[in-house]
């Protein structure tokens, strides 16, 4: 609220927590601040306000925003759990993903419509940004490696038709 970002809705706010090291999504400790303000150099709000800009910018493409998005995962899960509920999966992905990745509308059609497990694990998020800044959006050079997961094979397989 200090600083002038909506959670739900501006990405910045994800790059703040993930920066902090944040436990959980949504919440700053007094330790997790403390922390923060120390790694960024910060002495107030207002220090964190003034290097919004520079978050964004970190956040921007799918080159830069690996250290945040791969922390996001771990952030956003319910205590004890070791997945992500599809849904709330997709919501953090069109933070990370949309208008970034070319198949990001295709990815989103697939887990709705074929792929029907609930949810995600964190090897499915941490390889699709993977897929996402590495590969042509043909797929062209993708290759069914055993590292993979199958659902990313699966993908694969139905944007090429297959």
């Amino acid at each position: 609220e200090d600083l002038g970002v909506e959670p739900g809705s501006d990405p910045v706010a994800l790059a703040v927590v993930a920066k902090f090291k944040c436990a959980t999504m949504g919440t700053i400790t007094m330790q997790e601040w403390a922390h923060g303000c120390r790694a960024l150099s910060l002495k107030d709000v207002g220090d964190l306000r003034d290097r919004l800009d520079g978050l964004r910018a970190e956040i921007s493409t799918l080159h830069t925003m690996e250290e945040v998005y791969g922390a996001v995962f771990g952030m956003a899960l319910d205590p004890g759990s070791r997945v992500l509920p599809k849904d709330e999966a997709l919501a953090y992905w069109g933070f990370f993903l949309e208008g970034r990745w070319g198949l990001f509308d295709k990815w989103r059609q697939f887990l709705l419509e074929v792929y029907k497990k609930p949810s995600i694990n964190k090897d499915c998020w941490l390889e699709i940004l993977k897929l996402a800044r590495d590969y042509p959006e043909d797929l062209s050079t993708f290759d069914s490696r055993p590292d993979w997961p199958v659902i990313l094979d699966d993908f694969a397989e139905w944007v090429r038709g297959g």
